[in-house]
């Protein structure tokens, strides 16, 4: 009989251990969102990617690199460009050839026109824009040179 009790209570904490980890693993496979998991050559595609020296613009660069496509990186800083590409080819083993800096600061449209006149004597074509530029958490309303808000 005492037995009989200790096997019951035994496999009701393991059916609990079970059920709870599956809702873990389910509460946590939500909270981490879709992924995308298909395996998409960029192959020969050109790409120009603003705010590439860091974050999200930089983990874009990176993938989309290592994927084939040869990404224009559109950065306000050369020097933090330069060090984002150097840290894409020795971290992530990019191809340093097929990772080309452009320097512009969206703010300043003489800026965005040097940097689009760049580009145009480089390239015939442009296959993907990605526009990840932004600035977070300004303190204060701002003009650019050219008037416009700083958001």
């Amino acid at each position: 009989m005492l037995d009989e009790d200790n096997d019951s209570s035994f496999l009701m904490y393991v059916v609990i251990a079970v059920i709870g980890s599956c809702i873990l693993y389910l509460i946590r496979r939500y909270i981490k969102g879709g992924q995308f998991t298909e395996n998409v050559k960029a192959k020969g595609k050109v790409v120009l990617v603003t705010g590439a020296s860091s974050g999200i613009g930089k983990q874009i660069a990176k993938d989309l690199n290592i994927r084939g496509a040869k990404v224009y990186m559109l950065c306000r800083s050369r020097q933090r460009g330069l060090d984002a590409i150097c840290d894409l080819s020795s971290l992530y083993g990019c191809d340093s050839t097929r990772l080309i800096l452009l320097e512009g600061d969206l703010a300043d449209f003489s800026s965005i026109h040097r940097a689009v006149a760049d580009f145009n004597s480089k390239e015939k074509h442009l296959d993907i824009l990605i526009n990840n530029a932004g600035i977070m958490f300004y303190p204060k309303f701002e003009l650019t040179k050219d008037g416009h808000e700083m958001v």
